[in-house]
């Protein structure tokens, strides 16, 4: 009995990461169509536009706009939630590691390219997570419209004015360390910087 107790709480873990790659490709998806609105002379450069590090920087900000201190609230960090405070700012250790094992897109240090025998369908992804990330996207364009086509170093200083990425961080340098796990309670209760 308890082997299948534990099958089925593997299945679940696995459908969750899965989501939860799946929930990144769809925000790129959707910061694509973001920067593609705010600079439409530039649509056909726009992926050579996306580096990893700018994404990873703005996933951060699409993961915590929404986040409260009231713990029941099902926000985005309940699904992203394994961030590190890197020098660089905060990034999702889980996606940072699976990189490799998207589905439609290829990320580059420099640029990011749409898989070649992918058409971009994300009908697996439950619609409460597509509509978490697109409330949080619209909530960060009326903090910064122009977050997206910031440079990736301006993003960095940005997320190096969050407390918690401050805080953490101080901690992992003072232990020998370049990175510190960032709970997502931490990140909810931090003030927040989009400028």
């Amino acid at each position: 009995m308890i082997q299948e107790h534990e099958v089925s709480l593997l299945k679940m873990q696995k459908r969750f990461m899965e989501n939860k790659l799946l929930a990144f490709e769809y925000t790129i998806k959707e910061l694509i169509e973001w920067y593609k609105s705010l600079v439409p002379n530039e649509e056909t450069n726009v992926l050579s536009k996306l580096s990893k590090l700018k994404l990873f920087k703005l996933h951060f900000f699409v993961a915590a706009v929404n986040s409260t201190s009231d713990s029941s609230t099902d926000d985005l960090l309940n699904l992203f939630n394994k961030f590190y405070a890197l020098p660089y700012g905060p990034v999702e250790g889980y996606i940072y590691d699976h990189l490799n094992e998207l589905q439609f897109y290829s990320i580059f240090n420099d640029h990011v390219e749409v898989k070649s025998s992918s058409t971009l369908n994300f009908d697996q992804l439950d619609y409460t997570t597509k509509v978490k990330i697109d409330d949080a996207i619209t909530i960060l364009k009326e903090k910064n419209n122009n977050l997206v086509i910031l440079p990736a170093f301006d993003l960095v200083e940005i997320s190096h004015k969050w407390p918690v990425w401050k805080l953490l961080y101080a901690n992992a340098l003072k232990e020998g360390r370049r990175n510190e796990f960032m709970p997502s309670e931490l990140i909810r209760i931090s003030p927040k910087f989009f400028e």
